[in-house]
């Protein structure tokens, strides 16, 4: 059910064959969705997942050719998300994990979809090492009119670890 309110939590994640914690690993959420809900329950936001109409292969290695090529050839994966626009919001949660050191392409989908004009976005990224790489300048030259708030990123493997984390930074982007 969609809440009125002015926030929204926009977010791709993938659950599956993981790297996590320093091995590979099968979890049945993905890290960004557990940082996504998180997010959403503290700020009382709407959320939206974006599912790729035709997914990353559930093989860890696998999936992340897939993405590298993907990023390598420009290509935007089509997408589907419940959320038609952005219309009565004015802040946007942004979750992604980090794949070749920036957004992934899914998200890059999402992205080219909205009209950001007014818009403010709060980046987050679950990685294992990576940080948020160059997703951030990629956010702020793809999302045109959006202004973009400072970032985090959480190591994927801390998921369960992260609420402090997470309600730190959203008191300092919410001053």
């Amino acid at each position: 059910m969609i809440r009125l309110s002015k926030s929204a939590v926009i977010y791709f994640s993938r659950a599956e064959e993981n790297y996590f914690d320093g091995a590979l690993r099968y979890i049945e959420k993905g890290n960004t969705k557990v940082i996504a809900e998180k997010i959403a329950d503290e700020t009382n936001a709407d959320i939206f997942e974006i599912k790729m109409l035709n997914p990353y292969s559930d093989n860890y290695r696998t999936c992340t050719e897939q993405a590298k090529e993907d990023l390598q050839k420009g290509i935007r994966p089509e997408i589907e998300i419940e959320l038609k626009n952005l219309d009565g919001y004015t802040t946007v949660y942004l979750g992604y994990p980090n794949y070749w050191n920036t957004i992934p392409m899914p998200v890059l989908s999402a992205i080219e979809k909205f009209n950001w004009d007014g818009i403010t976005i709060c980046p987050f990224c679950t990685h294992e090492g990576s940080g948020l790489g160059c997703s951030v300048k990629d956010i702020q030259k793809a999302a045109k009119g959006a202004s973009v708030s400072e970032a985090i990123s959480i190591y994927g493997s801390q998921r369960d670890k992260s609420d402090d984390i997470i309600k730190s930074w959203i008191g300092r982007i919410q001053k």
